[in-house]
């Protein structure tokens, strides 16, 4: 979907995220895994919530990449 008319609804509604499963969870790098959910994050999250976290992976998705994104789950602060 387009970010940018997501983007208009932060505040307003909670999204359940998915991360990019076909490309950046199975090829990208554990540092740009956790880029992914920042970005996601700061795009459509608030301080005051709006995020449910969820990345769903398969057989193809390197163990140091689940690791990665449940790391920045974790780690994000405002």
């Amino acid at each position: 979907m387009d970010m940018d008319v997501l983007r208009s609804f932060a505040g307003e509604i909670c999204f359940r995220i998915d991360l990019d499963r076909q490309r950046l969870l199975c090829h990208g790098t554990p540092a740009e895994v956790k880029r992914g959910v920042d970005d996601l994050f700061h795009t459509l999250g608030t301080p005051d919530g709006g995020i449910v976290a969820n990345g769903d992976i398969d057989t193809d998705v390197p163990l140091d990449n689940i690791r990665a994104m449940y790391e920045a789950f974790l780690e994000f602060k405002w």
